[in-house]
């Protein structure tokens, strides 16, 4: 049974990574697209990662719950719905799948000849010098918490109703769709370890470390947001905090 969960963790997640960057390669400001306002790129982007999320989730919920995002993972485990174990293995699987996921897009974007991919990028977060508006660390820091939160906070009420089952990756995938829209211009909109962590990779390996030397921002960031959000969602429910 674990190793469906697995498995279906990181399929969701290789799907939302993938079609997600794909969306920043095509329409983000050094995109393909460029020629695109920066507006119509960023709803564009941020409507591809939340149709995406929706569909994941639909496809994955009955078997893993479709967290597809380590700082989901955190907080369904303080609140009860997986065991350690199980989280250790939804994180493995979420970093692997967006790693493949990044190194796809790569492989899809080497067959442009005219692409030069250290500029146009895998759809990478960060901040200072990648960020559209030079956001510094501390800025990033609390931009994704809080963007975090929201989304974390939305999803542990969401998948705790049984009332909205049937629209429930409804409105997980416009709640991702919000967040991205608001985080793009701050930091490219991470709201994901993983979805962070393969572009990272990736772009190290093509010799740009930049994005990699700023990760901890995004592993740590959406953590606190996560675990604020579980905190909030057991005290609205006058529920003991693990």
């Amino acid at each position: 049974m674990k190793i469906k969960k697995f498995l279906s963790e990181l399929l969701g997640t290789f799907l939302l990574v993938f079609l997600g960057t794909t969306a920043y390669a095509l329409l983000g400001s050094t995109g393909l697209g460029s020629t695109y306002s920066t507006v119509a790129g960023i709803i564009g982007i941020a409507v591809v990662f939340g149709l995406a999320m929706t569909f994941v989730y639909y496809m994955f919920s009955s078997i893993s719950g479709t967290h597809v995002n380590p700082a989901v993972s955190v907080a369904m485990y303080f609140n009860g719905a997986i065991s350690l174990i199980e989280m250790i293995l939804y994180i493995v699987a979420q970093l692997l799948g967006a790693l493949l996921a990044s190194g796809l897009l790569l492989g899809i974007l080497k067959c442009i000849p005219s692409v030069s991919i250290t500029t146009l990028g895998v759809g990478q977060t960060g901040y200072s010098s990648l960020s559209m508006i030079s956001l510094d660390v501390k800025g990033a820091i609390l931009i994704e918490s809080v963007l975090t939160f929201v989304f974390v906070s939305v999803y542990l009420h969401v998948v705790n109703d049984e009332r909205l089952e049937k629209i429930s990756g409804l409105l997980i995938g416009g709640a991702l769709t919000l967040v991205t829209i608001l985080g793009i211009p701050f930091t490219g909109a991470s709201i994901n370890p993983a979805r962070s962590f393969g572009p990272a990779v990736i772009m190290k390996i093509l010799g740009k470390g930049t994005a990699l030397n700023q990760l901890w921002v995004f592993l740590l960031s959406p953590l606190i947001g996560a675990l604020v959000a579980y905190i909030v969602y057991k005290l609205l429910k006058g529920e003991k905090i693990a």
